[in-house]
């Protein structure tokens, strides 16, 4: 009689544990999947911030040229309908080609030195001559990054310098931008926009990416390192 009773209750209590197992799997799937939903919300607000911010200093440049070479600025609009559609449509994906996003940078860099004499600013852009397809990565993560270089990096006092380059390394994408300051330049905060790439960078890979910032008197580089996803 004792022992039916502790086999009955030992098997009352492992049907409690199993329950209370399929509960807690349930609430931990519930709760990923409400995650997962909320990644791609605040995903989705983050590209939305940077799209804009683009395009407004991206008009600014032409609309700069239009006085200066009227010629120059119709076929800059030209250009610029080109990396829209590429905005538009490419950013709207998770992910793009690295192929891709390196003739988009080409574009971007190509435009916005039309702005700048050579003579006042060196801009040195070094890519893979052939990119590869197969590795693919987020839409337009590198652009705040060039973006931040020429707003804050041109003097007219002396001679700018501005070199941007990308390099692949066993499955990684090694992106390095760096710029000379103005003397006058006092040490730069971290924007809206930095701060958008790394939270984005953070939902995207977590602790699977490195980024480094050297915030110098005269010089700032960044240098960011990414897997492929």
């Amino acid at each position: 009689m004792v022992l039916n009773l502790s086999l009955l209750l030992l098997l009352m209590a492992v049907n409690t544990l199993i329950i209370v197992i399929f509960k807690y799997v349930r609430e931990k799937e519930s709760r990923q999947a409400i995650e997962t939903i909320h990644l791609q919300d605040e995903l989705k607000f983050l590209k939305a911030q940077i799209n804009p911010h683009f395009f407004m200093n991206m008009l600014n440049s032409i609309h700069a040229m239009i006085e200066l070479d009227s010629v120059k600025a119709q076929e800059l609009t030209i250009e610029l309908s080109k990396m829209m559609r590429y905005v538009l449509y490419g950013s709207d994906r998770q992910t793009i080609s690295l192929a891709d996003e390196v003739g988009f940078i080409v574009s971007y860099i190509s435009l916005l030195s039309q702005r700048y004499p050579k003579s006042k600013v060196e801009i040195n852009l070094d890519v893979p001559s052939e990119p590869s397809n197969s590795i693919v990565i987020p839409p337009l993560v590198f652009v705040t990054f060039i973006e931040n270089a020429f707003k804050h990096g041109i003097s007219y006092n002396r001679l700018s310098v501005i070199d941007v380059k990308l390099q692949e390394n066993e499955g990684k994408v090694i992106f390095t931008c760096f710029n000379t300051k103005p003397q006058s330049q006092h040490p730069a905060e971290r924007g809206i926009g930095l701060q958008n790439v790394i939270r984005r960078l953070d939902l995207l890979y977590s602790d699977r990416y490195s980024l480094s910032i050297e915030d110098k008197e005269e010089t700032y580089m960044v240098k960011l390192v990414i897997p492929g996803l």
